[in-house]
C-alpha cells in the first residue's frame, strides 16, 4: 500500500515540477535572462509541498544508509537542509548526528553548525561517517567540500548524487539547477557529473571507492535522472 501511495504522490508532484520547469527554467535556458520575476506564493507553495513530502518519505529513499552507519556512530550531515535526513539517521541507526549547512534551514531538534561552505569547523577524524546527500552539485567548491569531509572523517563518506549520463540527463539536470536556484533563492553555480566523472574525482582526491551503485528512484516520474550512491573509504 505504501508503495502505491508514494508512486501516486510523485505522479502528482511531477505535474508541479514540470510546470515549474516550463514557467521558470526554460525561459532562462533559452532566452538567457538573468532574472525572472515571479509571484512569491508559487515558490512558497512548492517549497511547503516539497518539505512536507520530504519529511514523510526521505528515509524510504535513503534506507540503504542503515547498511553502513552503525549503532552509536558519530555522523556529520553536510548540507543538511531541513535536517529530516539527519533525524531519520539518528532514529533508525541510533547514531549521534550533527547537522552542518551554510544557513539555518533546520526543522529538527538536532544540533546545527553553520559554516562557510568551504572549511568545516570540526577536528580531524571527529566523525565516524560523513553524509553528503544531493548537495555537491549545488556547491561552488566541490573539491574543498570533499577534502574537508575526508579530513573530519574516521571511516566512510557517503555521497548520494545525480547521474548526469546521457543527453536527457544533461538537459534535465541543467533545468533542475535553474529551477532549484529559483526555488531556494540561490545565485550559486551548479555542477552535475556522471557516475564515471564522480568516481574519477573521488579517486583523484584519494578516496577508496568501496561502493558505487546507480539506479532509478521513484522520483524518476518527475525527475528522470538516475541516482548515484557511493560509499568512500578515507
Amino acid at each position: 500500500m505504501i508503495d502505491r501511495l508514494i508512486a501516486l504522490f510523485f505522479m502528482m508532484t511531477s505535474i508541479f515540477w514540470w510546470l515549474g520547469v516550463l514557467l521558470f527554467a526554460l525561459p532562462v535556458l533559452f532566452f538567457n535572462r538573468k532574472k525572472i520575476h515571479q509571484q512569491s506564493f508559487l515558490r512558497t507553495f512548492y517549497n511547503a509541498m516539497y518539505l512536507a513530502a520530504n519529511k514523510k518519505f526521505i528515509w524510504w529513499t535513503h534506507r540503504n544508509l542503515k547498511k553502513y552507519i552503525k549503532n552509536g556512530d558519530q555522523v556529520l550531515d553536510v548540507g543538511s537542509g531541513s535536517g529530516f535526513l539527519g533525524m531519520e539517521i539518528a532514529n533508525h541507526c541510533n547514531a549521534k548526528v550533527t547537522l552542518c549547512d551554510v544557513a539555518d534551514f533546520n526543522q529538527t531538534i538536532l544540533p546545527l553548525t553553520i559554516y562557510d561552505g568551504e572549511k568545516l569547523p570540526f577536528s580531524d577524524k571527529q566523525f565516524d561517517a560523513v553524509v553528503i546527500s544531493f548537495v555537491l552539485h549545488h556547491c561552488d567548491k566541490q573539491i574543498a567540500v570533499l577534502k574537508e569531509a575526508k579530513r573530519v572523517c574516521r571511516k566512510i563518506v557517503i555521497v548520494c548524487e545525480d547521474n548526469k549520463e546521457g543527453k536527457i540527463a544533461e538537459i534535465v539536470t541543467r533545468l533542475h539547477g535553474i529551477f532549484f536556484n529559483w526555488l531556494a533563492k540561490l545565485d550559486t553555480a551548479y555542477s552535475f557529473r556522471s557516475q564515471a566523472q564522480w568516481k574519477k574525482l573521488f579517486s583523484r582526491l584519494g578516496f577508496k571507492i568501496l561502493v558505487s551503485q546507480t539506479g532509478w528512484r521513484i522520483s524518476a516520474l518527475n525527475y528522470p535522472v538516475k541516482e548515484c550512491f557511493f560509499v568512500l573509504g578515507v
